[in-house]
């Protein structure tokens, strides 16, 4: 008869041990899985956002910043920029003739800025100089689409572009969180002033 009790005990015992194993293992590989994917949340840049990239050589170099062409800002003077090699991320870069100001650079010819962006959204500080004056807005190379564009793009003969009429924030980019190359063709006397993101 104790032995009887023992045998029941001993199965009752073993199954315990058996429940707290499993119930340890599932723990940790559950615990060891929600790691996993918090640490690829964080791979992803979902929430990093690039801070405002400032035209002007004086806000510019104040916050660490540069233009991303070889040579950098040519202060206060009519410069030639050309583009050598890839693109980093998160930096303007000239071609064609501007001259740089200490608040902004001033398209003078063939003026066309790049940046390589990951956002939502693209703004531009822009002022017009005289007048009225267009910019031409591509991503990767091709005009916006309905669902990329900010507010203020304006669609006619297949382009994509804004009208400068003031000094102002105008929107560009208005789309899913994404990694684009961004391409502005400037007007002569168009003034850029800071690219701000969200």
């Amino acid at each position: 008869m104790a032995l009887k009790i023992n045998r029941k005990k001993g199965i009752w015992l073993l199954i315990i041990i058996i429940f707290l194993v499993t119930s340890i293992f599932y723990y940790q590989s559950s615990k060891s899985l929600l790691k996993d994917e918090l640490s690829l949340e964080n791979e992803i840049p979902l929430e990093e956002i690039i801070p405002d990239l400032y035209a002007g050589y004086s806000f510019a170099l104040s916050n660490s910043q540069s233009i991303g062409n070889t040579g950098g800002f040519v202060k206060d003077k009519v410069s030639s920029y050309y583009i050598n090699g890839k693109l980093e991320p998160n930096k303007i870069y000239l071609s064609g003739s501007w001259k740089s100001n200490p608040n902004n650079l001033e398209a003078v010819s063939d003026s066309v800025i790049f940046l390589d962006f990951t956002a939502s959204e693209v703004l531009v500080a822009a002022s017009p100089g005289n007048g009225q004056h267009k910019i031409k807005v591509t991503l990767g190379g091709e005009p916006l689409t309905k669902e990329q564009a900010g507010q203020d793009i304006v669609f006619e003969n297949d382009e994509s572009f804004i009208i400068v009429d003031e000094l102002a924030l105008y929107s560009l980019v208005n789309q899913k969180f994404n990694r684009g190359l961004l391409q502005l063709e400037l007007d002569p006397g168009i003034k850029i002033g800071v690219f701000s993101f969200g």
